[in-house]
């Protein structure tokens, strides 16, 4: 659920150019990148419901003996073992995709491979697994103190969920227990899943609950900016790096004239006085090295950073926001093996242009074995959607139930206040197409898999979502800070899930 990604989801990408460029200048290594993620998802009609997790049996301790102990607890809220194991395997499924390429083997012990230095993927997945369910157990104790509980809606929602597994485990001609202990992990029962689904739906209301009571007016909006008006300023910038390899077994003087020559190119780069003379000068020089005209139009293209934003910590900052005085102005950064050539495009601004509301379910061939598979659920479930009352608390509905991302399942696939560029090519595309329109749905294939998208509604303006996240955080963090003073949690220190067959 994650309470800092709920509202916004611009604040998982800011500042990208500004890590790529703090990696460049610090010459660290690439790390992993996070991907779109599959969760539970569900079936219709004659689909089947996908496995949650591919691995079966990874767990040797009986489902009793697991609920016969407690892992967590505050209150009278509890979380035993059976329950941690169902959501360590499911956190467990989420990053053998999020990682995507690892070599992590499921069939081995996890507490024998390394995550990263010094952490194994099974201290990794369980602290994932720690600060999700301490998160949930403080959460749904608030709801309890303030008297919230399931209602009937949300009660209706996880049924309609058990009958989708339901389906899916007569279609294996398994009993529903059987189904899910083989699909989660050995001894977990319908029960536990239930118990797990009720307390994740109940914390999910509070935290909704939460949220409404955090509202800023847009005076206090604009007051917050003018008091941290440099934090909002953004500069667009053109970039091209000439790259240069040196052969082993070159000579020193060798090694020189190669060096020599791309920051001849650089400072060549570097004398154009304008945007227009920075892109004529590449255009020609990529000519010159036989790239086809799509490659040179692209490649010019890319060129161009917009809204990168305030920070004077790393050289490109030091000089876009403090030196740099005009449009034009260059400077060159010498990288390992590389000259990178930097104009600014646009003189230090306010993001103003509008957000997105968008809401989208995503599902992933890998899930549903094939890529005609998810295409074919997708058309189904957009299908059933517009067959109903095609509102947005109905597809908030569905996302909830079968959605593969994480990042928005838990908000009914919403990403509230999108900044454009964050996403995907073809995701943003759709967003950020000048004829769409609210109530707009349709089917958007990525890499990742097909999205049921859905636009809700213009968002706000960039700078009053950033404002207004910075804000929250700050508030929501102070009220869960209460929260968990006031329903402290026990936890078990002997617990743990075993992996290993």
């Amino acid at each position: 659920m994650g309470k800092k990604k709920s509202v916004n989801n611009y604040a998982n990408f800011k500042k990208q150019q500004q890590t790529l460029i703090a990696k460049q200048e610090q010459s660290e290594a690439e790390k992993k990148q996070r991907k779109t993620v599959a969760a539970i998802a569900g079936g219709v009609t004659a689909v089947l419901l996908a496995l949650i997790i591919t691995v079966t049996s990874l767990v040797s301790a009986s489902g009793s003996a697991m609920r016969g102990r407690v892992a967590l607890s505050s209150g009278d809220r509890k979380i035993d073992n059976a329950m941690l194991a169902y959501f360590f395997y499911s956190n467990l499924n989420d990053c053998l995709n999020m990682y995507h390429g690892s070599e992590v083997n499921v069939n081995k012990s996890l507490k024998n491979q390394e995550f990263e230095p010094g952490t194994s993927w099974y201290d990794y997945v369980m602290s994932i697994t720690l600060s999700q369910t301490e998160e949930l157990l403080t959460l749904a104790c608030g709801a309890d103190a303030e008297g919230i509980t399931l209602s009937d809606s949300d009660v209706a929602g996880i049924d309609k969920y058990f009958e989708s597994l339901q389906q899916a485990a007569d279609s294996q001609k398994m009993s529903l227990d059987k189904f899910i202990s083989k699909s989660v992990c050995k001894g977990i029962k319908a029960g536990d899943v239930r118990k797990c689904l009720e307390l994740s739906t109940l914390a999910e209301k509070y935290y909704e609950t939460l949220c409404s009571r955090f509202n800023y007016t847009e005076a206090q909006l604009n007051d917050y900016l003018q008091k941290n008006y440099n934090d909002f300023l953004c500069v667009d910038y053109k970039i091209n790096t000439f790259l240069y390899n040196i052969p082993s077994d070159a000579t020193e003087e060798e090694a020189g004239e190669i060096k020599e020559k791309n920051l001849n190119l650089a400072k060549e780069l570097a004398a154009c006085k304008t945007l227009a003379e920075f892109d004529n000068y590449l255009r020609e020089y990529l000519s010159d090295l036989n790239a086809s005209e799509e490659t040179v139009n692209q490649t010019i293209s890319d060129t161009l950073i917009e809204g990168y934003e305030y920070e004077t910590e790393y050289d490109l900052g030091k000089w876009a926001f403090t030196q740099a005085k005009a449009v034009g102005e260059t400077m060159i950064l010498e990288g390992q093996n590389q000259y990178s050539v930097y104009m600014l495009a646009k003189t230090p601004y306010i993001r103003t242009d509008n957000t997105k509301n968008i809401r989208h379910i995503l599902l992933t061939p890998d899930s549903y074995g094939s890529d005609e598979a998810a295409f074919e659920l997708a058309k189904r479930l957009k299908e059933y959607w517009q067959s109903g009352e095609a509102t947005a608390e109905s597809f908030a509905a569905l996302a909830t139930v079968y959605s593969e991302d994480p990042g928005s399942k838990s908000q009914g696939g919403l990403y509230a206040n999108m900044e454009k560029d964050v996403m995907v090519t073809e995701f943003n595309d759709w967003c950020y197409d000048a004829a769409r329109k609210p109530g707009d749905c349709d089917i958007v294939k990525t890499a990742y898999g097909y999205h049921i998208m859905y636009f809700q509604s213009q968002g706000m303006p960039y700078w009053q979502a950033k404002a207004r996240e910075i804000l929250f955080e700050t508030d929501y963090d102070a009220a869960f800070e209460e929260l968990k003073q006031a329903h402290p949690i026990v936890e078990d220190d002997t617990f743990t899930v075993r992996d290993k067959k």
